[in-house]
């Protein structure tokens, strides 16, 4: 096929829609997806995976995460991803899942001038709850309202149109560094490509991939389990209540089994995904065929036991997974006779017997997790890998619907939409992000 027919068929499979992109630039990877937003539903219809780029990031035993490498990187994946897609230049949008990226919680309260509720009131409060906390230096990236009261009474879910004479919210506010975040927005435009359109959570972003809507209602924890973060989002009753990232992740694990073998991070990496066997259910002292480091420092053929790899990898694992119960437990999510289970996702996450520990320390049900409702690509369960991106690419194509669902439908009548390089998503992007947060939140 052309380039010209190509371009055709972007055009019929986005339904006149313009294209968005995800970029997750992560510290084991970058890695890029392209899709077409949903001609006719709800978001939570699959979305059409028009285009995958990745490339790995590992060297020597250590994860490249200088800027000029990621960015040289981003454009490969990027490049893939659009010749997969027809050449069409997307809106870009990624999440943040570094370093400190925490939650924190705030009430605003504001008088109700005429004893009846509106909308103006609940942005007031809103907006009160998130001036008390000082988020200088950081990036704020989402602000979800988590009750409402009205005159201190029981609490609410929408005050909209109630009598009272004094408005209370509270809210979930989480945040990143400022810098981190800004560091990530970067790399994108430095690669050559339009600013972001917006940036979200990590794990809420992974939440969105791999969560049900009916899950999400009923309430869940996430883990995204990364090289050198592990994300955490809990959903209760549809909405974010609490997110976080600690570090010590999938290359924490990796060291620990190259030490044990004697052998390269690359060699150990590919070992722990492929004869991982935690859960017991494999022969200890079965030998596997392993290359190790020779005297002069050069991998040789050698041979492991099974059981080597869970006497490197089990404690690592019960220590994470530790936290993580520690971490949940401190912002108030701990065990609850709700017993919310847990969707264990990300890279790492493909590690054989990785969930029977899970389940072990963490004391809930556990599931491995994958991408769900996107047509397109692989779903094997590497798809894993990839829920970060997917779930960009559903926060970005839900907002776009909240904000001007009129403006959607109006373009699919009359035609292709022109996305110019570089143009961003035009001159009502943050007039349209405004409407979508107001959307989502009230």
């Amino acid at each position: 096929m052309g380039a010209f027919e190509a371009r055709l068929g972007l055009r019929d499979r986005t339904g006149g829609h313009p294209p968005l992109a995800a970029v997750d630039i992560g510290a084991g990877k970058v890695s890029c997806l392209i899709a077409a937003a949903p001609a006719d539903g709800p978001s939570e219809l699959a979305i059409d995976i028009l285009g995958v780029g990745a490339l790995a990031l590992r060297h020597g035993g250590t994860c490249r995460t200088d800027p000029a490498t990621q960015i040289r990187m981003l454009r490969v994946a990027a490049d893939q991803a659009m010749r997969m897609a027809g050449d069409a230049m997307p809106a870009f949008a990624t999440a943040y899942a570094g370093r400190d990226l925490v939650t924190s919680r705030a009430t605003g309260v504001v008088r109700v001038k005429r004893g009846v509720i509106t909308g103006k009131e609940v942005a007031a409060a809103i907006a009160a709850a998130r001036a008390s906390v000082d988020l200088e230096d950081r990036r704020l990236l989402h602000c979800q309202p988590i009750g409402y009261s009205i005159d201190d009474n029981e609490p609410i879910t929408d005050p909209r149109g109630l009598d009272g004479q004094e408005l209370a919210v509270e809210v979930c506010l989480v945040h990143a560094p400022f810098d981190g975040v800004t560091a990530l927005e970067t790399a994108i435009t430095t690669a050559g490509f339009a600013d972001p359109v917006f940036v979200v959570a990590g794990p809420f972003a992974a939440a969105h991939a791999v969560l049900s809507e009916e899950e999400r209602d009923a309430g869940a924890v996430v883990i995204d389990f990364g090289e050198s973060h592990v994300g955490m989002a809990v959903f209760e009753h549809g909405a974010l209540r609490h997110a976080e990232t600690m570090s010590g992740a999938g290359a924490r694990l990796t060291l620990d089994l190259a030490a044990r073998l004697n052998t390269t991070f690359a060699v150990a990496e590919r070992a722990k995904l492929a004869y991982g066997a935690l859960s017991g259910d494999h022969d200890a002292g079965e030998a596997l065929e392993v290359p190790t480091l020779g005297e002069d420092g050069r991998l040789e053929p050698g041979r492991a036991l099974r059981g080597a790899f869970a006497e490197a990898l089990v404690p690592r694992l019960e220590e994470i997974f530790e936290r993580v119960a520690q971490r949940l437990a401190a912002a108030g999510h701990g065990a609850s006779p709700v017993g919310y289970g847990v969707a264990l996702t990300g890279g790492v996450s493909l590690t054989p017997g990785i969930r029977q520990i899970a389940h072990r320390v963490l004391k809930r049900p556990v599931r491995l997790a994958q991408p769900v409702n996107f047509a397109g690509f692989e779903h094997g369960s590497a798809c894993a890998t990839h829920a970060l991106a997917a779930g960009v690419l559903r926060c970005g194509f839900s907002r776009l619907a909240a904000a001007a669902p009129q403006v959607v439908r109006g373009r699919a009548a009359a035609g292709p939409a022109v996305v110019r390089e570089g143009a961003g998503v035009g001159g009502g992007a943050v007039v349209t992000q405004a409407v979508a947060w107001f959307k989502e939140n009230f």
